[in-house]
């Protein structure tokens, strides 16, 4: 049984190789991404129908401690998302349909703890996103 969802992940291009080690059961035809651009010493790689948003990707990453930061559409039972990992810190938070990640807010107001998460979240968001401009 599967849930398929459209899935992004951006992460440093040096870090490719050891990638492709990681994922080497989760390829196709040589390539684990349906589509890849380059950035500089970035690069970013589709797949237009992941299992569960991407979720062994991320999982093995992580265990892999490679830093990257992954963004997933909707599944028949999770909302759309996003997921940053770096030097062993992690966040994942539900994303609005362009990807943003948003906090709950209801009739007391905007929720604490979701707050605090969208902050760690976009703390470790930019420090890999500087891990990612490094040549």
């Amino acid at each position: 049984m599967s849930d398929i969802a459209w899935f992004g992940i951006t992460f440093k291009t040096s870090d490719l190789e050891k990638i492709n080690e990681v994922l080497k059961d989760e390829m196709w035809n040589g390539k684990w991404w349906d589509e890849v651009w380059s950035d500089g010493p970035a690069m970013t790689a589709n797949i237009y129908e992941a299992n569960y948003g991407g979720v062994r990707i991320t999982d093995a990453l992580i265990k892999a401690n490679i830093p990257f930061d992954a963004t997933y559409g909707s599944g028949g039972s999770y909302g759309p998302g996003a997921i940053v990992f770096y030097e062993g810190e992690q966040e994942e938070m539900s994303t609005n349909i362009e990807g943003s990640p948003v906090v709950v807010v209801n009739k007391d107001g905007v929720s604490e703890n979701g707050l605090q998460q969208a902050k760690r979240f976009y703390k470790i968001l930019d420090q890999a996103q500087e891990y990612f401009k490094e040549a």
